[in-house]
């Protein structure tokens, strides 16, 4: 007996059709992905080499750069190793502030140049903060001459940083 075969459904027709587009998107993407871990472990490296190490040209690595870089994916910045530039004392802050005053102090303390990673959080605290300074003295003052300046914080928390492993190098903006 001999089968007839059908026409495939337009499901089969279109998930046929799709396949080399999906694994495309994923190559790419996984190329995406190997490029910025990468450049986030040596940010030096030539398209050539990383070309070379991923097995595609070197073409398509600048491509992907041009595009990452296009859609704010990365951003070219320069950060230092806080010790060799003098700060050699680092701390997390928290902040209790009042409700209404949030967005303002996030404003304030974005200003400070000590204050070089902020954000708003859940939990014990409102806000925290890592800061780096030159010494124990200018984080003194810059907790009693600074902070106590600013209206609706109502308790900070320091902790002094003993260790980064990880995240050490920071931007001096």
């Amino acid at each position: 007996m001999r089968i007839k075969k059908l026409k495939p459904s337009v499901k089969e027709t279109a998930s046929a059709n799709a396949g080399p587009a999906t694994v495309r998107n994923k190559r790419s993407k996984l190329t995406d992905e190997q490029i910025v871990s990468m450049i986030g472990d040596n940010a030096r490296l030539s398209a050539e080499k990383l070309a070379r190490k991923l097995k595609v040209s070197p073409t398509t690595v600048r491509r992907h750069l041009k595009a990452a870089t296009r859609k704010g994916i990365i951003h070219t910045v320069a950060v230092v190793d806080p010790d060799k530039v003098g700060l050699t004392l680092q701390a997390v802050l928290g902040f209790n502030v009042s409700r209404d005053s949030l967005d303002s102090i996030m404003d304030k303390l974005e200003k400070e140049s000590e204050i070089k990673w902020l954000v708003a959080v859940t939990g014990e605290y409102d806000i925290m903060a890592r800061a780096a300074f030159t010494s124990i003295d200018e984080l003194s003052a810059f907790l009693r001459d600074k902070l106590s300046n600013i209206k609706g914080i109502n308790n900070t928390e320091s902790f002094i940083c003993l260790n980064i492993p990880k995240g050490r190098f920071i931007s001096l903006d």
